[in-house]
């Protein structure tokens, strides 16, 4: 059942590429300015010339796309050129492996389980509660505030879009300069804004054909081209046809027909190459991934030529980031979600426009999306809520380090496996240091995994004991302390409790039939 949030929101809800405005409420959550301390306290002076914030998400983009050391820029040129020339994260990790989560945290500054827009249902979604990046530059900050969501149905709009004064569902960035024209026309010149776009043209069904200005239409052309898989088609060529043709996918999720279709498709995408290997699959959706995004960096070139035609890149911090990234088989699995490998969770982050943010700079510590919201209220002059986990890096700028521990968090429903795998999944990123533990609900079993990224780039040797705990590994004293939350958080999530009950798995199953491993992480100085 979706949230009552949600609920509400398609009840009343707006065609694909329709705009609203909405009235600033008069006393925003948790806002006002905060001290030193990130208490509450008298408003942040207006500051004369304060710089704009753009802010650009490319959803489902993986870190390896942009290629700034590389002379010919990769599938990515002009991106990856952007990236050289621009403060560039090669480290930096999302909180989640797929949308709703991931862009939830980057609003917040949370993980998923405080949050609480984990995808499993449970309950109203946490957002409602804490502040959100957007009210505190609207209402601290005076910034004027206006979201673009691409990919999202109306309900999700609303519920990420929480905090802004202007939201628009069905943004694309190759119609940017239409649905950009109404905002630019109406905004005030005398405040700085905050501008949010994501764009979903590289994600699945891939590449230019299969993203018509629009979205996609059910055709003859697609139902005869399904209709001759049979009765009984083999999945690979039902992903296939989901993910290498927008009308076949749009037909595979609608149609009353296909739409059973979808839950092999689901199970295939979990774990089908292990049980029903497909020679060249990987490779051929890998191909027309690298091909959207070669046509993707074409749009992201078009649309901040048009916001710097407009005067918009004046005085204005660009940040350009992603959700999450894409698997192509790297652990058995093909597209996102569900797991909490580097291939799904490293994502590019580039930040260009005024010091400290204009020069080049290839930051090699660890950073995360929940990082953002801190960071560039910092930068502005207004400390984020002092309940935030999320964390400032504009030291690290300054200073190079190792960063911090990242954590990511997943919630994995029958749903979201196609009924093969139900659990909480925790990762720790940080230096040298990767840590996954994975609390099966149903099972009751716990399953740890640790990750030299030195010497093991790709998480292919997992350095677990025998006994698939993690111990005597020479972890330094901040991944220790991170390890040991990220137990707690599997341990120690009540919502997560109560979401096993109302499912109907046996409450015995969390956190008793499996102890939790003694805490044995002793830190290297």
């Amino acid at each position: 059942m979706l949230p009552r949030r949600i609920l509400l929101a398609l009840t009343c809800a707006l065609p694909a590429a329709s705009c609203r405005e909405r009235e600033a409420p008069l006393a925003p959550r948790h806002m006002g300015a905060y001290d030193a301390s990130g208490h509450a306290s008298s408003p942040v002076p207006a500051r004369a010339q304060r710089p704009n914030v753009i802010v650009l998400t490319i959803d489902t983009l993986r870190a390896d796309a942009v290629q700034p050391d590389a002379e010919a820029g990769g599938d990515m040129p002009y991106l990856s050129r952007l990236a050289r020339e621009s403060v560039c994260f090669s480290e930096a990790s999302s909180s989640a492996p797929w949308t709703l989560p991931a862009l939830a945290s980057l609003f917040t500054g949370h993980l998923p389980q405080r949050h609480g827009i984990t995808g499993d249902d449970s309950g109203e979604p946490r957002l409602e509660r804490l502040a959100t990046w957007a009210e505190v530059m609207r209402s601290t900050l005076g910034y004027q505030t206006a979201a673009y969501f691409g990919g999202m149905p109306a309900g999700v709009v609303t519920a990420l879009g929480e905090g802004f004064e202007h939201v628009t569902a069905g943004f694309e960035l190759q119609q940017a300069s239409q649905q950009l024209d109404r905002w630019m026309a109406s905004r005030r010149h005398d405040r700085p804004f905050f501008l949010y776009l994501h764009s979903f043209e590289a994600h699945d069904p891939y590449g230019q054909a299969n993203h018509p200005p629009g979205g996609a239409k059910e055709s003859a052309r697609a139902l005869a081209a399904l209709e001759a898989l049979g009765t009984n088609p083999p999945t690979a060529d039902l992903l296939r046809a989901s993910v290498l043709d927008g009308e076949q996918r749009f037909l595979l999720r609608t149609h009353p027909r296909l739409r059973p279709f979808q839950s092999a498709i689901t199970r295939y995408l979990w774990s089908g190459l292990a049980t029903e290997p497909e020679p060249g699959l990987t490779e051929e959706l890998k191909g027309a991934y690298r091909a959207g995004l070669r046509w993707v960096d074409g749009l992201i070139q078009s649309t901040l030529d048009l916001l710097r035609a407009r005067g918009l890149l004046e005085n204005t911090l660009l940040v350009v980031t992603a959700d999450h990234g894409e698997a192509f088989g790297e652990h058995g699995m093909l597209l996102h979600g569900r797991q909490l490998y580097d291939e799904l969770l490293r994502v590019p982050l580039i930040l260009r426009g005024p010091p400290p943010f204009d020069r080049p700079l290839q930051v090699t510590g660890s950073v995360g999306l929940t990082d953002l919201f801190p960071t560039i209220v910092a930068w502005l002059g207004a400390p984020a809520p002092d309940e935030i986990e999320g964390r400032s890096f504009l030291d690290a700028l300054a200073a190079p380090g190792p960063g911090r521990p990242v954590l990511a968090e997943e919630s994995r429903t029958h749903a979201h496996t196609g009924g093969l795998s139900v659990g909480v999944v925790v990762s720790v990123r940080h230096a040298a240091w990767k840590y996954i533990g994975t609390l099966d609900q149903v099972a009751g079993t716990l399953r740890e995994e640790a990750y030299d990224l030195r010497s093991d780039p790709l998480e292919t040797r997992n350095l677990a004991g025998a006994d698939g705990f993690v111990s005597d590994l020479p972890f330094d004293e901040a991944f220790c302390v991170a390890l040991e939350r990220a137990r707690d958080r599997l341990w120690g999530s009540a919502a997560h409790a109560v979401w096993s009950v109302r499912q109907g798995y046996s409450a015995g199953a969390y956190g008793t039939a499996v102890e939790r491993p003694a805490s044995s992480c002793a830190p290297t100085r």
